[in-house]
């Protein structure tokens, strides 16, 4: 139960995320700036969407009851998943 309704949780803030950071693209992409404002919130994002990939991996590794190492690239490298997996979705 609580596994799921982290997941859930995670996914939210991840679509959130990622959502604020796809508007931020297309302003940039035509050629706008962006304000302080959006600069802070893109660097927010990114920050929120990293760390809820590093709790998710050490979740899992928990779960298959393998070491969970302090070092985050340490950690997403226990899962044996090829990096290219995480950025091609």
């Amino acid at each position: 139960m609580y596994l799921e309704l982290y997941q859930k949780e995670t996914e939210k803030l991840a679509e959130r995320n990622g959502k604020l950071l796809k508007e931020l693209r297309n302003k940039l992409m035509q050629n706008s700036d962006l304000s302080l404002i959006e600069e802070q919130a893109m660097f927010h994002a990114l920050q929120i969407i990293i760390e809820n990939a590093i709790g998710k991996t050490r979740h899992l590794l928990k779960t298959k009851n393998e070491k969970v190492r302090a070092c985050a690239i340490h950690a997403i490298s226990g899962l044996n998943i090829p990096f290219t997996k995480f950025f091609l979705r």
